[in-house]
């Protein structure tokens, strides 16, 4: 039941810990794209963020067929 939350301190610290590691994830990944955009070739698709996993399992699998 959350309606005896009335403050900050009333929320569990672990709770507390994971939303600031995202907040911090998040602000690492903001940062670090402008730079890893310079550092990461277009034969890396594994980081191009317009193209998934399973794109990338059939264009190998239709390779490997041919």
């Amino acid at each position: 039941d959350c309606s005896d939350i009335t403050t900050v301190d009333d929320y569990r610290p672990d709770a507390l810990s994971n939303y600031i590691y995202w907040v911090l994830a998040k602000m690492l990944v903001r940062c670090l794209s402008h730079v890893l955009d310079g550092l990461v070739r277009p034969v890396q698709p594994t980081f191009i963020q317009e193209t998934s996993v399973l794109e990338k399992y059939i264009v190998a699998s239709e390779i490997l067929a041919a």
